[in-house]
């Protein structure tokens, strides 16, 4: 079963995009560990202007911290991060 880790991530004052684009250029490493990038994208309404959320996909069971270091290593620019480990469940088949 795929597992899913949401990142919150924090990038410094008008520093979203150019961690946007070294969170895109991590994918070998994600591949690498077992993992991938789902997405990545930037709030338009409601979050602050800097803040990036993005989903990485594990095939295997991963800690939310592990994905997160996988994803973000030593990117400059990320004041804060969150993440959070997902696992997608089944919706009823029916009504009952």
């Amino acid at each position: 079963m795929t597992q899913f880790v949401h990142h919150r991530i924090a990038a410094a004052p008008r520093q979203w995009q150019a961690v946007a684009e070294a969170l895109a250029e991590r994918r070998a490493t994600l591949a690498a560990e077992g993992g991938a990038l789902y997405g990545h994208w930037r709030s338009q309404i409601g979050r602050p202007r800097d803040e990036l959320t993005a989903m990485t996909a594990w095939a295997a069971p991963v800690e939310a911290a592990a994905a997160e270091r996988a994803l973000c290593g030593a990117t400059p620019g990320i004041a804060a991060i969150a993440s959070e480990a997902m696992v997608p469940t089944l919706r009823p088949a029916d009504t009952t």
